[in-house]
């Protein structure tokens, strides 16, 4: 049964379970997920850091080869109707080269090849950090970015909300620290202030 939910459970809590096994049952449960896609996404995640995208990628989303037909991913996204970000094109090395979104579909041809309908995209490191993406141009015309591993394999996607909001967070984080280091600092400044009154009184 864990095996099961290894391989089946949403990468980020999968993540955060692994983070808490030693190191020899982090390489048993890896060997037991038959899935190696599956098991590529998890080793690259495994490592990332908590201010990068990967740490805030949504785990679902749909690929498919540049050589397959229009209709084939009419049909995938009628079969996922709640499904909002872009269906990713890969390439025979499983690399994303583009993304498709339904508008572009409308007036193709059922048998029209995948290839002819991509859009290309800009595709983010895993490593990249929150601060370095949350204000990229190309949010401009997407929600969703895709986010690959070091061979430029999908990882999954990541929502430019998603990062705002945890940018949004850290600096109100760093603001409480500013203010934690400012009260400090005033209450040394007063005491030394009363201090040399003091020292003055006793003149």
């Amino acid at each position: 049964q864990i095996d099961e939910w290894f391989a089946a459970a949403d990468v980020r809590a999968v993540v955060r379970i692994w983070n808490s096994l030693s190191k020899d049952k982090r390489v048993k449960t890896i060997e037991r997920i038959s899935d190696l896609k599956r098991r590529a996404q998890l080793e690259e995640l495994i490592h990332i850091a908590q201010d990068t995208v990967g740490s805030k990628i949504d785990p679902v989303f749909f690929e498919v080869h540049g050589q397959e037909s229009v209709a084939k991913v009419r049909t995938l996204l009628k079969e996922n109707p709640e499904y909002e970000g872009p269906v990713l094109i890969t390439d025979n090395t499983h690399s994303v080269i583009g993304t498709v979104h339904l508008r572009r579909l409308l007036h193709a041809e059922s048998d029209t090849q995948i290839n002819e309908c991509l859009q290309t995209t800009r595709r983010l490191p895993a490593q990249t950090p929150i601060r370095n993406a949350v204000n990229l141009p190309e949010w401009q015309m997407t929600r969703y970015l895709p986010v690959v591993d070091r061979m430029n394999r999908p990882l999954g996607l990541v929502c430019r909300d998603d990062l705002v909001a945890s940018s949004t967070e850290a600096k109100s984080q760093n603001n409480q620290v500013e203010d934690v280091l400012l009260d400090i600092t005033q209450s040394m400044f007063d005491s030394v202030v009363d201090l040399f009154k003091t020292m003055e009184q006793t003149k």
